[in-house]
Protein backbone atom coordinates (compact mmCIF):
# COMPACT_ATOMS: atom_id res chain seq x y z
CA UNK A 1 0.00 0.00 0.00
CA UNK A 2 0.93 3.92 -0.20
CA UNK A 3 2.95 5.15 2.66
CA UNK A 4 1.00 7.84 5.02
CA UNK A 5 2.47 10.84 4.85
CA UNK A 6 2.51 12.46 8.48
CA UNK A 7 0.52 15.73 8.54
CA UNK A 8 2.98 18.48 8.86
CA UNK A 9 1.11 20.10 11.87
CA UNK A 10 -0.34 17.16 14.78
CA UNK A 11 -3.33 19.74 15.69
CA UNK A 12 -5.65 22.02 14.06
CA UNK A 13 -6.83 24.94 17.01
CA UNK A 14 -10.36 26.08 15.76
CA UNK A 15 -11.12 28.75 16.77
CA UNK A 16 -14.51 31.64 16.46
CA UNK A 17 -14.22 34.83 18.58
CA UNK A 18 -17.02 36.97 19.01
CA UNK A 19 -17.12 40.60 19.33
CA UNK A 20 -18.94 43.37 20.10
CA UNK A 21 -21.86 44.37 17.68
CA UNK A 22 -24.91 46.18 17.38
CA UNK A 23 -27.62 46.59 15.41
CA UNK A 24 -27.48 48.34 12.23
CA UNK A 25 -29.16 52.26 12.56
CA UNK A 26 -28.35 52.54 16.15
CA UNK A 27 -27.30 55.41 17.55
CA UNK A 28 -24.13 53.93 19.61
CA UNK A 29 -20.83 54.91 17.54
CA UNK A 30 -19.23 51.34 17.51
CA UNK A 31 -15.89 52.31 15.40
CA UNK A 32 -13.62 49.43 17.29
CA UNK A 33 -14.69 46.34 17.29
CA UNK A 34 -13.52 44.43 20.15
CA UNK A 35 -13.29 40.52 21.25
CA UNK A 36 -15.43 39.31 23.95
CA UNK A 37 -15.23 35.76 23.65
CA UNK A 38 -12.41 33.58 22.88
CA UNK A 39 -12.62 29.63 22.56
CA UNK A 40 -10.46 27.44 20.77
CA UNK A 41 -11.24 23.84 20.12
CA UNK A 42 -7.88 21.44 19.38
CA UNK A 43 -8.77 18.49 16.79
CA UNK A 44 -6.02 15.38 16.29
CA UNK A 45 -5.14 15.25 12.84
CA UNK A 46 -4.45 11.75 13.04
CA UNK A 47 -7.15 11.27 14.86
CA UNK A 48 -9.84 13.85 14.08
CA UNK A 49 -11.10 13.26 17.71
CA UNK A 50 -11.38 16.85 20.22
CA UNK A 51 -8.19 16.80 22.03
CA UNK A 52 -8.64 19.74 24.13
CA UNK A 53 -10.74 22.81 24.05
CA UNK A 54 -10.13 26.81 25.76
CA UNK A 55 -12.73 29.24 26.27
CA UNK A 56 -12.64 32.24 28.27
CA UNK A 57 -14.40 35.78 27.72
CA UNK A 58 -12.67 38.81 27.28
CA UNK A 59 -13.41 42.48 28.64
CA UNK A 60 -13.65 44.96 25.97
CA UNK A 61 -11.85 48.44 27.09
CA UNK A 62 -12.78 50.95 24.67
CA UNK A 63 -16.93 49.77 24.64
CA UNK A 64 -16.81 47.82 28.21
CA UNK A 65 -20.92 47.85 28.78
CA UNK A 66 -22.98 45.33 25.58
CA UNK A 67 -25.89 46.49 24.04
CA UNK A 68 -28.94 44.35 24.76
CA UNK A 69 -28.38 43.59 20.59
CA UNK A 70 -25.49 42.01 21.28
CA UNK A 71 -26.05 40.55 24.81
CA UNK A 72 -29.11 38.56 23.14
CA UNK A 73 -27.30 37.85 19.70
CA UNK A 74 -24.28 36.06 21.06
CA UNK A 75 -25.96 34.62 24.41
CA UNK A 76 -23.70 36.70 26.55
CA UNK A 77 -24.43 38.59 30.04
CA UNK A 78 -23.02 41.91 31.25
CA UNK A 79 -21.72 39.83 34.23
CA UNK A 80 -19.41 37.29 31.63
CA UNK A 81 -17.72 40.52 30.82
CA UNK A 82 -17.26 42.58 33.82
CA UNK A 83 -15.83 39.21 35.44
CA UNK A 84 -13.47 38.71 32.30
CA UNK A 85 -9.74 39.75 31.44
CA UNK A 86 -8.39 42.12 29.19
CA UNK A 87 -7.69 40.58 25.37
CA UNK A 88 -3.78 40.97 26.41
CA UNK A 89 -4.47 38.65 29.00
CA UNK A 90 -6.78 36.22 27.92
CA UNK A 91 -4.18 35.49 24.68
CA UNK A 92 -1.14 35.34 27.20
CA UNK A 93 -3.54 32.64 28.85
CA UNK A 94 -4.20 31.19 25.92
CA UNK A 95 0.00 31.22 25.15
CA UNK A 96 0.49 29.36 28.80
CA UNK A 97 -2.39 26.90 27.88
CA UNK A 98 -0.78 25.64 24.52
CA UNK A 99 2.50 25.26 26.07
CA UNK A 100 0.96 23.18 29.33
CA UNK A 101 -0.82 21.27 26.77
CA UNK A 102 2.32 20.50 25.02
CA UNK A 103 0.93 21.70 21.35
CA UNK A 104 3.33 24.89 20.64
CA UNK A 105 5.21 24.14 17.41
CA UNK A 106 2.72 21.53 16.42
CA UNK A 107 -0.27 23.50 16.62
CA UNK A 108 -2.17 25.38 13.30
CA UNK A 109 -4.68 27.70 14.37
CA UNK A 110 -7.59 28.36 11.58
CA UNK A 111 -10.92 30.51 12.08
CA UNK A 112 -13.87 30.84 9.83
CA UNK A 113 -13.09 34.38 8.65
CA UNK A 114 -11.15 36.84 7.45
CA UNK A 115 -11.86 39.31 10.45
CA UNK A 116 -9.09 37.40 12.48
CA UNK A 117 -6.59 38.19 9.98
CA UNK A 118 -7.30 42.11 10.72
CA UNK A 119 -6.63 41.49 14.25
CA UNK A 120 -3.00 43.10 15.33
CA UNK A 121 -3.43 40.57 18.84
CA UNK A 122 -4.52 37.99 16.72
CA UNK A 123 -1.47 38.47 14.15
CA UNK A 124 0.69 38.31 17.32
CA UNK A 125 -0.88 35.55 18.58
CA UNK A 126 -0.14 33.63 15.89
CA UNK A 127 3.51 34.61 15.81
CA UNK A 128 4.24 33.95 19.44
CA UNK A 129 2.69 29.83 18.19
Amino acid sequence: GEAKVPPAFQYLGCVDVEATCHEQGSPIDFSVTEIIEFPCVVVSTSTGEVYAEFHRFVRPTENPTLTDFCKSFIGVTQEHIDSAKPLADVLSEFVSWVEEKGINGRLLLCSDGPWYALSFDFLLLLCVL
